[in-house]
């Protein structure tokens, strides 16, 4: 955990060197800030910063509250003036300075002061809902809340955090201690000196992700039999998923699948809920059903599967023309982007530029968008470039709409280097400038 957070902090230290600048006037002082610390110069930095963090630029009050904390070209080098300049940025919406509160109160021993700080941020920054699940799993500050502590893995497992998502899989039951997926030698010992199902099937998963041992699907097999003879849920969906999916040289056997994720579904495991779902919805290995794919998609959504969400959200929405009903699907996206996921963000963008399911908002389509794209998706950064180049609910800016094409391909998007090369002959030069979303302030002050 510690290593984990220290990291976190190194990379929130390093993201500071490219906060956006949110008002022109400023701009030319924060820029050459921005400079100056990137060249070491911190000194220097402090100076020009200073002044603009005492007018409450939330940016240069982050930046400042950071050089304090890492007594970096500050002579004054008491903690209390990093705690002071964060606060400021992050009563103002700055979910990094929040973070960083939680992560400084965390290392003080002031863990209810932590967690408040952490959950002002872990909708935005993933390892802040992280730390936060950690804080209820272990009972820091408080009594210890498996409930809570798996709301925040699941949230911050959303956002595409590696440790959360594994730590939603090593939970059992949602109600005991969260056990570290290193320590493979533990579960083996507890596995085979006692008929322990949480220990069979976290050795299970061990084997079939490589965490300590080699990767063997038929130890992860024999591990997940063993859980699941004893009625563990999350063995049985486990064992769904390699027979869905196929491992080594085995086919998928959809049958075996559905027989285990009935199973663990009956038992009332959202994820084998979900999957039954998608099978029926599909057809995956059985004659599709649409009524009884809808229903497994409901009950896991009503166990606040996210993912449950944003797929029945995408049904409303596609499936059927007969059956689109895009009050009822944005709803369902709305209820995944609660959760940071941001596909859901994306979908709801789309559906407020074009009044589908809810009022046309130009302004909160564009928000929308933004929270979507500051979390890598690529579709999100190339609409955003679409909408500065075309002049859609912001003034043409092509600069803009150049930075946001590049993005958009260096998350991975087939088509955004063709709209790229085409932006930049209509400027008649390619902006070599970092990629710095020039709309990020109005994100910043979306409810």
């Amino acid at each position: 955990m510690k290593l984990s957070l220290i990291k976190a902090s190194t990379l929130i230290f390093i993201a500071f060197f490219i906060l956006l600048m949110p008002s022109p006037v400023q701009a030319n002082n924060f820029f050459l800030g921005k400079q100056a610390a990137s060249n070491g110069e911190y000194t220097t930095a402090y100076k020009l910063w200073l002044p603009l963090a005492k007018e409450g630029h939330t940016a240069a009050q982050h930046n400042i509250g950071q050089l304090y904390h890492y007594e970096l070209g500050v002579q004054d080098q008491q903690k209390r003036w990093a705690i002071h300049w964060l606060t400021k940025a992050a009563c103002q919406g700055n979910h990094s300075a929040q973070h960083q509160l939680g992560y400084i109160y965390y290392t003080k021993g002031q863990y209810e002061t932590a967690a408040k700080w952490y959950e002002k941020a872990a909708h935005n920054v993933p390892e802040a809902a992280y730390s936060l699940g950690y804080l209820y799993q272990k009972g820091m500050g408080g009594e210890a809340s498996p409930q809570k502590s798996y709301k925040w893995y699941q949230i911050a497992a959303a956002q595409d955090h590696t440790y959360a998502q594994m730590a939603i899989r090593l939970l059992p039951n949602h109600n005991t201690q969260f056990a570290d997926y290193r320590d493979t030698l533990h579960w083996h010992n507890l596995a085979t000196q006692s008929s322990n199902p949480i220990a069979q099937h976290n050795l299970g998963v061990a084997y079939r992700t490589g965490h300590g041992v080699y990767k063997n699907y038929s130890d992860a097999l024999h591990w997940f039999r063993y859980a699941a003879a004893h009625q563990y849920s999350h063995a049985r969906t486990n064992l769904g998923f390699m027979y869905l999916k196929g491992f080594d040289h085995q086919l998928p056997d959809y049958d075996e699948a559905r027989f285990h994720f009935y199973a663990a579904a009956q038992e009332e495991h959202e994820v084998a809920q979900y999957a039954l779902g998608i099978i029926y919805l599909e057809g995956i290995g059985v004659d599709e059903n649409i009524e009884l794919g809808l229903e497994w998609l409901h009950a896991a959504a009503l166990q606040n599967y996210s993912l449950a969400h944003y797929t029945l959200g995408k049904y409303y929405t596609n499936k059927h023309k007969e059956t689109q009903q895009h009050d009822i699907a944005f709803q369902w996206f709305q209820r995944a982007a609660d959760t940071g996921m941001p596909r859901a963000h994306f979908q709801i963008g789309l559906m407020q530029l074009t009044g589908k399911g809810t009022d046309i908002n130009v302004t909160q389509a564009f928000k929308s968008l933004l929270r979507a794209a500051a979390k890598s998706y690529a579709p999100a950064s190339f609409k955003l470039g679409y909408m500065s180049e075309q002049g859609v609910g912001v003034s043409v800016d092509l600069p803009s709409a150049y930075r946001w094409y590049q993005k958009a391909e260096a998350q991975g998007h087939e088509d955004a280097r063709l709209a790229a090369t085409r932006v930049a002959n209509a400027m008649g030069t390619r902006d070599s400038e970092p990629l710095l979303p020039t709309y990020h302030h109005i994100a910043k002050s979306a409810p």
